[in-house]
């Protein structure tokens, strides 16, 4: 019989608090790392510890916080009606060749947009992005305007508008596993600084 607050066969780790409410997923700090992005798009590793599968927390769901799920999240982010606001813009170039049939996928705020084809439209591109939980709404454009998302012959830079979410935002981030050939790449262009190889 464990104490309360722990579990395990061997009472050896804790427990979630509330089973987070059923809000959330209860998981070791090795695994909310393997699983978890930061706010950049970047992962974590925590393995080599040892209370890597000791202590257990709450994952929650999109919408809810605290530490078991119990919370609401409020929006946040900057007040749209401060003066002299403009919409962030981000800026990405893909070089891949379109017609090898690759794929890509971009990551902002640590989640993850639907599948996009390397010969993708502009509007094509921005439904995808519209898939990531809590973006809102959005614009995407092309340099080229008859360009495809990605090119070899000539460089298309995509322009991201930001239309619901203000302030300093987390840059996006390509996912280029299955963009082809092998070497292809997505750079990023946020806050003002140039493209950078993600």
């Amino acid at each position: 019989m464990c104490m309360e607050g722990f579990s395990g066969i061997a009472c050896q780790r804790t427990t979630c608090p509330n089973d987070c409410n059923g809000k959330g997923k209860c998981m070791s700090m090795k695994d909310m790392a393997f699983n978890t992005l930061d706010s950049n798009s970047q992962s974590f590793a925590y393995d080599a510890v040892w209370d890597a599968e000791k202590i257990f927390g709450c994952v929650c769901d999109s919408g809810f916080g605290g530490s078991d799920c119990s919370l609401f999240d409020c929006p946040n982010g900057d007040d749209p009606l401060t003066p002299g606001q403009v919409n962030e813009v981000q800026l990405f170039k893909c070089t891949a060749d379109p017609s090898q049939s690759g794929t890509f996928a971009l990551y902002f705020g640590g989640k993850v947009s639907a599948t996009i084809s390397a010969s993708a439209s502009a509007s094509v591109i921005e439904a995808a992005l519209e898939t990531i939980d809590g973006i809102g709404d959005l614009t995407v454009s092309f340099s080229e305007s008859s360009g495809t998302a990605c090119q070899t012959s000539s460089v298309n830079v995509v322009s991201v508008t930001f239309l619901e979410i203000f302030g300093s935002l987390s840059p996006i981030v390509g996912y280029i596993d299955s963009l082809l050939p092998v070497g292809s790449t997505i750079d990023v262009a946020a806050d003002g600084s140039g493209f950078s190889n993600r």
